[in-house]
């Protein structure tokens, strides 16, 4: 009998010693996998800004959505703009450019974002946030400020089409992309023979643009119509010291009348005929 009670008490040892080391080995390897998903890792945040930009940052949830909370970015000389961060978690965050944070909101709600919403590098709810996410383990990112990463801004041509008055020789672009040169060659438009010129850049521009049409070497003014109370809904730049008209990014296709706004009266339409015609029947023998 005092054999078998110690053959069973050596047996229950052995049972708890190997609960034991179990038990430590289990607690080594969870205490291991916490340590390698706080450790933090040292990565960029870069992104393409508009041209001129002089101020980058990012904001997130770590800085409350302060757009002026997060961490100022470097320029790279380039276009581009990095932070470096150390991030222990997937991270929430926008790019603010010169005080103005992104809004993806519109993007994602146009359908501009599903590589982005499928890879898991945006959230949003198309309505009232539209973030983007940087996902531990994934390394240096590249944005492209207020846009996802299928609507980088495309190099696709851009059709101009400008109705000038008869007897038009020339018709000229005159814009900031030709450095203001009156005579670029890539802005010569060509006769259609029919009242119309058209001008095609391609590639088209890729940031937004002012432009102006010269007619046989005069630039249209447009002061007169805005003065007059036209020119409500077209898109330009009056800055003052005269008034040009803009090329959206995007735009692949342009309609216009040299020296004219979209509700201008045509300068063609003849008068109306106010003239009033009075007939008279006199008494016979009258002088």
């Amino acid at each position: 009998m005092c054999h078998l009670i110690s053959v069973v008490s050596s047996y229950i040892s052995g049972v708890l010693r190997n609960m034991k080391s179990s038990m430590l080995l289990v607690a080594a390897l969870f205490i291991s996998s916490f340590a390698v998903v706080a450790q933090a890792e040292d990565i960029n945040l870069t992104v393409a800004a508009p041209e001129s930009s002089s101020s980058v940052r990012v904001t997130g949830t770590w800085w409350g959505w302060d757009p002026n909370g997060g961490p100022e970015a470097t320029s790279n000389s380039d276009g581009t703009w990095s932070v470096a961060l150390s991030p222990t978690e997937n991270m929430e965050y926008l790019w603010v450019v010169d005080g103005v944070q992104e809004n993806l909101i519109d993007n994602a709600a146009n359908a501009e974002c599903t590589a982005d919403i499928d890879g898991g590098s945006l959230i949003t709810d198309y309505s009232g946030y539209a973030n983007r996410v940087w996902v531990l383990g994934t390394g240096d990112t590249t944005n492209t400020y207020d846009a996802c990463s299928a609507a980088a801004p495309q190099s696709t041509a851009v059709t101009f089409t400008v109705t000038a008055p008869a007897g038009t020789t020339a018709v000229q672009m005159h814009s900031g992309a030709f450095g203001w040169d009156a005579n670029h060659p890539d802005g010569v438009a060509s006769d259609n023979g029919d009242g119309t010129w058209s001008l095609t850049l391609d590639p088209a521009w890729t940031t937004d643009t002012d432009y102006k049409w010269m007619v046989d070497g005069v630039e249209e003014n447009l002061r007169d119509d805005i003065d007059a109370g036209y020119c409500a809904s077209d898109d330009l730049n009056d800055w003052g010291g005269g008034v040009n008209r803009w090329l959206r990014v995007g735009t692949t296709s342009v309609t216009e009348v040299a020296n004219d706004c979209s509700d201008t009266p045509a300068a063609s339409e003849p008068e109306p005929d106010t003239t009033v015609s009075f007939t008279a029947t006199l008494p016979a023998g009258t002088a």
